[in-house]
Formats: C-alpha cells, structure tokens, sequence
C-alpha cells in the first residue's frame, strides 16, 4: 500500500492518497495494538520504520497542500518516533520538507537543524 500511495503522489490523486494514508494508520494501529498483546519486542524497529513511512508520505501531501499547520504537528511526530531505521531516503524526506516548513515560516535557526 505504501508503494500505491507513493504512485497516487505522482499522479497528484489527492483524494485517493488520503484514503489511502487513513487506511495504512488504521492498519499500523491495529498491528501495534496485536503485537501489544503478545508482547513481541522483536518487530517493535519494523512497525516503526514503517510508521516513519507513513509519515513521509503524509508530510509530502501537506507539503504540496502547503498545509503548514498540519505539517509541522506531523514532522514533530515523526521526529519523536524512536526505534527502527528508517531508510536514508525515507529520512531524508522529512528532513528536508520539514526545513523548507520552517525556511517558509521564518524560523532560520530551526530551519538550519532541520536540514
């Protein structure tokens, strides 16, 4: 799924990639709520690399939507996510259009952390 939202972000299909996202969440908290259950600490790096995922694919449409508020609440959860490791590219995405989120709104010296 997140290959299909990768490709409905190039197509620009925004209504589609949102219903998308909503489904990937849903199915990334149902998984963490039955790996809760039994307990197994073995896949908690792989739930979050892929919820880093999520959020890279999620702070690209805002960032296309120019949707600073949104974006900026979501970067900041993507920066407290701990554990797993994420792909280079993954990181480096949100790196990145989290700086230009802060290069739009003035703030420099957050800006220059970011990148």
């Amino acid at each position: 799924n997140l290959k299909l939202g990768q490709l409905l972000y190039e197509l620009n299909e925004t209504i589609k990639l949102q219903a998308v996202i909503k489904n990937l969440l849903k199915n990334h908290q149902l998984q963490d709520s039955s790996m809760e259950k039994s307990s197994l600490s073995s896949s908690s790096s792989g739930t979050s690399t892929h919820l880093l995922e999520i959020y890279a694919l999620q702070i690209q449409l805002y960032s296309r939507q120019k949707d600073n508020k949104k974006l900026r609440e979501l970067f900041r959860r993507a920066m407290r996510v701990e554990g797993g490791i994420p792909h280079p590219r993954t990181l480096a995405l949100i790196q990145e259009l989290g700086g230009k989120m802060y290069m739009e709104s003035n703030e420099f010296e957050a800006a220059t952390k970011s990148f």
